[in-house]
């Protein structure tokens, strides 16, 4: 069939002919993302199931989002990679109007599925492993707000996609009449959103290492590992600037959208990646025991915390009174009441993060003074 013969999908410029047969194509690049992505993810998903399925044996909600996730992402990669074959990353001129049907049917569907619920059982796994941080009430009831706006926007913004237009076949079938919501305003607040919610998710574990005593170092590698989502959120921005051009004011979307399409995949994948961190430390102490300090961030596997457990402590300590030291060693004490807040690590060994003390004096008003610095408290 020749050029002449063949209706293009969209006019070209002036003083362009359009190219059915060999059309200029930037397809390439979805197909090296597509491929090179997942092989990049699935060492590190490897690395969380083995973590938690052999050396733990235990495998959690989180777990289980994280799993859901990989079906839709792959999907979602393997669509774009034939999508190519519908002409994304031609010019909207070289694309024969048969294949444009095609290539939008198969975006709308398709893709917003597996879009949309991929990103969607990706933030929920990462949500969820914090609410298994040893934290504070208010952090949870923040933590559990950011995740209903989570899964609320990318149900609302999948379901957004899929009825586009009505009747729905006129998103992809240009000879049907029908009406359609902007393009260019459900790409920005579907990015805005996703954006903003990725932010949160980034700030949110400073949250829980602020109040915790650790070494700097410590602090600042968990730190660090945990804000391995500040990625995810540069990746998610990029997207958004590179798809609203493609659905506002170029007409020649085939071309300037696949960018936008890698950049989705890279989000993706990657948001799996940073899920799946947190494991590796797993890992490590297993094969490399005395490698890691303990922390009670990455160890804590307990959603029910903290809890009260009843410590025993010592019934006399080095004393001061009124600032002078005292000519006897130690006074005793009669302990009134104690407490701890107390986690568990995936270990099953117990980690104290808090502890209380009530005292009074058998014999006269005193500061103890404990002897462990690692376990500053006031006992009056």
């Amino acid at each position: 069939m020749s050029s002449t013969t063949v209706v293009a999908a969209y006019p070209p410029p002036p003083g362009v002919t359009p190219n059915f047969v060999h059309p200029k194509s930037n397809g390439s690049q979805i197909i090296i993302a597509g491929i090179l992505l997942p092989v990049l993810m699935f060492p590190f998903l490897g690395a969380r199931l083995y973590a938690k399925y052999s050396l733990l044996k235990k495998m959690r909600h989180d777990d289980y989002m994280i799993i859901l996730a990989v079906p839709f992402t792959l999907g979602f990669c393997i669509m774009q990679m034939l999508q190519t074959r519908n002409g994304s990353g031609n010019h909207i001129w070289d694309l024969p109007l048969s294949k444009f049907a095609t290539y939008f049917f198969w975006g709308s569907i398709f893709g917003s599925l597996t879009y949309g619920l991929g990103t969607l059982f990706i933030k929920t796994s990462i949500l969820l492993f914090y609410l298994r941080l040893p934290s504070t009430r208010a952090f949870r009831i923040v933590t559990c707000g950011v995740l209903l706006v989570a899964c609320g926007y990318c149900l609302f913004g999948t379901f957004t996609w899929l009825f586009m237009c009505r009747p729905m076949k006129a998103y992809w079938d240009v000879s049907v009449q029908g009406k359609c919501l902007s393009f260019k305003n459900a790409f920005l607040v579907g990015g805005v959103f996703n954006v903003a919610t990725d932010v949160v998710m980034l700030l949110l574990p400073i949250w829980v290492l602020r109040p915790l005593r650790l070494p700097r170092k410590q602090k600042i590698g968990v730190t660090l590992v945990l804000m391995t989502g500040s990625f995810v959120c540069i990746v998610s921005a990029i997207r958004l600037t590179k798809i609203l051009p493609s659905a506002s004011v170029n007409p020649d979307f085939t071309w300037t959208g696949s960018q936008g399409y890698v950049w989705c995949i890279i989000e993706m994948n990657i948001g799996i990646i940073c899920a799946c961190l947190p494991s590796l430390k797993t890992i490590a102490k297993h094969h490399y025991p005395g490698t890691f300090n303990d922390d009670p961030v990455f160890s804590t596997a307990d959603p029910q915390i903290p809890q009260q457990q009843s410590v025993e402590w010592p019934s006399t300590f080095p004393t001061q009174d009124s600032g002078q030291p005292r000519s006897d060693s130690s006074v005793h004490l009669t302990t009134l009441s104690t407490n701890a807040s107390m986690t568990t690590d995936d270990y099953g060994k117990d980690i104290i993060m808090s502890t209380s003390v009530a005292t009074e004096p058998l014999q006269m008003p005193h500061k103890a003074i404990l002897a462990d610095k690692n376990v500053p408290m006031d006992v009056p």
